[in-house]
């Protein structure tokens, strides 16, 4: 792909921005003031701590209370869950609160999967155990989420976990509370949810989330950016990927306070959703609904986006994951050879490791599937006082440290935006971008994990401030000696060689001669699968440009990207390491970034934290994590892989949906074209793949990302419409504070004009999006115009994204539909919000208006120190009525049948269809299939005289379906 150097775009545009021009040395900047960049001054060996995920509560639907009541019995739930025929992932069934009497926090709605967390400080020990010095240092303060109940403790409770059992907790004392718990773990609160299948009514998401943070932050907090004088103790949570109406999405106006507080309990401008979801809520609780059946399997995450504090909350850790599951993943398990699914092989390795296993330990209770979730930190020492006299925050050796002064020697500034002089800066500021010196992976220091040698499947999640990787698999060097990998040397034990790791699940003859297989399979990306199977190079270093202007990178994941990969361990023998290893400049892109945020011992890159003895501290930002190939695999028929290459996920399982319908039909080789029409510009629909689709009922939008000054003089980042850059706009602007009004239902093209010297991974609330294709532009102020030709996504990039990848002086071309339900009950009551009072005709709100009645979402870029500061836009979206919807009108004919032969064909017509057919069964055993899919929707048994009903799901304003009841 063509690309311009950062180097060569500073030139062209005359910007000094970014790090990458000033490679000073760290050092003091004069008398009493630190640097502000401080180093973690510990030494943090690698690979001193296993990679956790046991250790990470999941939360699941609550088995002791009334939130699962059900016509099962325990027995029945543990059977369905260890035998993996049961269709929803996690429990259905329950005992009744009466029997139990275990008190519930919030008010969950019947027939939904209810989970109650609180975010709250705790302890964590993140680093090696031994480096938590001082009296009193129980670990590093962290912020996250509590689970009101964990799956461990509802087996334990149910009794199939027992005494004696690693697993094993005392779950009930005589209260009965629970009485022993799941220490509090980074990155926390992982929660299953199901999806869009087909054949199954999934049950939507409850989330109760109480906020019990402290009053002060742990991160020193600047409080001249916008939002952050309204409280450190705020918390929004974001449904970051999800598909719902605005007030369960989580943006930055949906804030509420904490516990903590004695006065003054507010919540934030826009935030209503403990009004219309639990009415009665206190301001220190926020309810949410997620109905998940409108989404396919994927990886999506929930963290806070409370308005001028989402960086430090972020970087505190109030953050973690929601796997989303379906049929079609499960099809993918059963016919390509997927790896099997966490949960299932959680469930078995609890099961067997009773003291009287009831099954060979052989068979059950490897977990092939981890969440590899990645953030960079710092960490202070027993000198903070004297190396960075000005920190607030905690300092006991091991806490977190982030930037909190404005360094003019790593970040440009203008004494004079605007013409007027710059402010003083604050004592705590804002900073451009944050880049820490050690990695963790699920909130341990560069761990490690022991493999079988089979396949495993990893979800990966950059949950990084600001870094992007480019991550490649090694063999680990045993050896002392120097190493060459990319040009650069490098020294040291156990870190990355140039023995490029082979990933067996990839086919010999795939790819370049003699580089067959040192490929990462990946199958997904955030927005669920991909279209075709990618395989993407685990060995390429990183350069921001080749001899043909191309960039060289392996598996690039910027931040908030989440792609899903599957690793073949089955060519190693027991014993063998390899290296998770990312070589990618910091800032990205450029031909090095800034050396001072590349951490590697013995690298020759200018660095002085590299060499002589600061190198034996062994900060490193290269080596992620290592793999430990252990003994022989224990599912012998694991080989058999169907996931090749190129593969059309599309219609890998018949009749079960892939994903939402594509707007324009993207394929692997799929290159999509853009034509000038002299001062615009239009798609040039028919060489789309040949499809030929009308213009978009909607906009074609130009937008730019850019940067500017504020009145400190501080670098700031910015987003707006293509006639506002290169100064762009503000999030929150008095005289025009909303200039995207979209329609629900809508489609539409954005072209965005990226103007500045980084790549901004921009992502999208509430929608999903397909890549058409990157375009360079001239970056001419007042022309922008286009120049060489389209270049399509890459084979990773194809299918349903919701945080694309905008490249210096280019145009990223986008097109996505809004198509946003109201939320439904689990009876098919509209739950359907009210408009934002922030954009609402006749509304108190600041920013009201009276043509807006609209839902409010934004877009932004996912840097989090950009997104604060500023480059973030609302959009309003129209076209969804408040209140409730009009009831549905349903003709069934006929209404009722008998179950024989010949095969009975039922039509449903009518709006807002949730309808039901009721069946009179025969001593028979009925199967009802679409007409239009083939793909079966129930099955039902019955004697005679019993009538049965089936639910028929279909979305409001699909006017008829037609099934047929066939007996079997």
């Amino acid at each position: 792909m063509k690309k311009i150097s950062r180097r060569s775009f500073l030139q062209i545009t005359g910007l000094a921005i970014g790090a990458s021009a000033l490679p000073m040395p760290v050092k003091w900047l004069g008398a009493g003031k630190a640097e502000a960049f401080y180093q973690t001054s510990l030494s943090i060996p690698l690979y001193g701590q296993a990679l956790r995920l046991t250790e990470i509560p999941i939360a699941i639907p609550n088995p002791l209370g009334a939130e699962l009541m059900g016509p099962g019995s325990k027995q029945e739930w543990a059977q369905n869950e260890v035998l993996g025929t049961f269709p929803y992932g996690f429990p259905q069934y329950g005992l009744t609160a009466a029997a139990v009497g275990v008190a519930q926090n919030g008010a969950p709605t019947t027939g939904v999967r209810h989970y109650t967390l609180t975010v709250k400080k705790f302890q964590d020990k993140i680093l090696p155990p031994a480096l938590y010095t001082g009296v009193g240092n129980t670990g590093t303060n962290l912020y996250g989420f509590h689970p009101n109940l964990t799956l461990v403790e509802g087996l334990s409770a149910l009794g199939f976990i027992q005494s004696g059992n690693p697993f094993y907790i005392n779950p009930i004392d005589p209260d009965p509370l629970i009485a022993a718990r799941q220490a509090m773990a980074h990155l926390g609160g992982i929660i299953l949810a199901e999806g869009a299948s087909n054949g199954v009514t999934s049950k939507p998401i409850q989330m109760t989330m109480i906020n019990s943070l402290p009053l002060t932050h742990i991160i020193p907090n600047d409080l001249t950016i916008p939002g952050a004088n309204k409280g450190a103790d705020r918390f929004a949570v974001h449904f970051h990927g999800g598909l719902m109406p605005w007030i369960a999405d989580g943006g930055p106006f949906d804030w509420f306070s904490s516990t903590a507080r004695t006065s003054n309990i507010v919540t934030g401008e826009s935030f209503l959703n403990n009004q219309v979801l639990n009415s009665g809520a206190p301001n220190t609780q926020g309810e949410y609904f997620y109905n998940t059946d409108r989404q396919s399997a994927r990886f999506v995450w929930y963290h806070d986006h409370s308005w001028g504090i989402t960086r430090i909350n972020a970087y505190a850790g109030a953050a973690s994951g929601i796997i989303i599951r379906d049929n079609y993943e499960r099809g993918l398990v059963a016919s390509k050879g997927l790896p099997p699914l966490l949960e299932n092989t959680l469930l078995e390795t609890v099961q067997y490791l009773n003291p009287t296993p009831p099954v060979d330990p052989k068979v059950y209770g490897t977990i092939v599937e981890y969440p590899l979730v990645f953030q960079d930190k710092i960490f202070t020492d027993s000198k903070i006082n004297l190396k960075d006299p000005t920190w607030p925050g905690p300092k006991f050796v091991g806490s977190l440290w982030y930037p909190h002064t404005y360094e003019s020697t790593r970040w440009r500034r203008n004494s004079k935006p605007g013409n007027v002089p710059a402010r003083s800066l604050p004592t705590q500021s804002v900073i451009a971008e944050m880049f820490g010196d050690v990695m963790l992976v699920n909130g341990a220091s560069s761990p490690t994990l022991t493999v079988e040698p089979r396949r495993y499947r990893f979800r990966m999640l950059n949950a990084c401030n600001a870094r992007f990787l480019n991550l490649q698999l090694y063999l680990a060097n045993t050896g002392t000696g120097t190493v060459q990998h990319g040009g650069m040397r490098l020294t040291a034990e156990g870190v990355a060689t140039n023995t490029p790791f082979k990933n067996a699940a990839v086919p010999a003859g795939y790819g370049p001669a003699g580089n067959s297989q040192q490929y990462w399979l990946q199958v997904g990306c955030e927005g669920g699968f991909l279209t075709n199977v990618a395989a993407v190079s685990s060995s390429t270093p990183y350069a921001a440009v080749n001899n043909s202007g191309d960039e060289q990178i392996s598996l690039l994941v910027g931040c908030a990207e989440r792609p899903d990969v599957i690793v073949d361990f089955s060519n190693y023998a027991d014993g063998t390491q390899i290296i998770l290893y990312s070589d990618s400049a910091s800032p990205f892109p450029g031909s090095a970034g800034d050396s001072r945020n590349d951490y590697f011992p013995g690298l020759i890159n200018g660095n002085v934290m590299n060499t002589g003895a600061n190198a034996l501290l062994g900060r490193n930002t290269r080596c992620i994590m290592r793999f430990t190939v252990g003994a022989a695999a224990s599912d012998p028929q694991d080989a058999v892989l169907g996931l090749t290459p190129g593969l059309d996920l599309t219609t890998a399982v018949p009749g079960q949906r892939w994903n939402d319908p594509q707007i324009i039909t993207q394929k692997a080789n799929g290159v999509y074209a853009i034509v000038s029409t002299g001062s615009g510009l239009a798609l040039n629909w028919t060489s789309i793949d040949g499809i030929g689709l009308t213009a978009p009922n909607g906009r074609f939008n130009k937008l730019s990302l850019d940067e500017e000054f504020d009145a400190y003089g501080r670098l700031e980042q910015r987003v707006g419409s293509l006639a506002s850059a290169p100064g762009g706009k503000l999030y929150i602007d008095p005289i025009q504070p909303a200039t995207d009004v979209a329609q629900n239902g809508n489609v539409e093209v954005w072209a965005i004009y990226n103007t500045t010297a980084d790549v901004h991974p921009m992502h999208f609330h509430m929608s999903n999006w397909q890549l058409i294709g990157r375009q360079t532009h001239n970056n001419t102020p007042g022309s922008y115009a286009l120049t060489g030709s389209m270049m399509g996504p890459r084979p990773n990039e194809f299918g349903w994204k919701e945080t694309v990848l905008c490249y210096p002086g280019e145009v990223a071309f986008i097109i996505g539909k809004w198509e946003i339900p109201p939320i439904y009950g689990p009876t098919r009551t509209s739950l359907n919000p009210p408009y934002s009072p922030r954009f609402q005709a006749g509304g108190t709100g600041a920013f009201s208006d009276p043509s807006w009645d609209a839902q409010e979402t934004v877009w932004h870029c996912h840097i989090l120190e950009h997104e604060e500061h500023d480059m973030m836009r609302p959009v309003l979206l129209q076209g969804l009525v408040p209140g409730a919807l009009a009831a549905p009108t349903i003709s069934v004919s006929p209404s009722s049948i008998v179950i024989g032969a010949p095969p009975k064909l039922v039509t449903i017509t009518g709006t807002n269809l949730f309808g039901v057919i009721s069946v009179v069964f025969s001593n028979a055993t009925a199967t009802i299939v679409s007409e239009s899919t083939t793909q079966i929707i129930a099955m039902v048994t019955g004697t005679t005289a019993n009538v049965g009903t089936v639910t028929v799901n279909t979305y409001s304003g699909n006017p008829s379906a037609a099934f047929t009841v066939i007996s079997e």
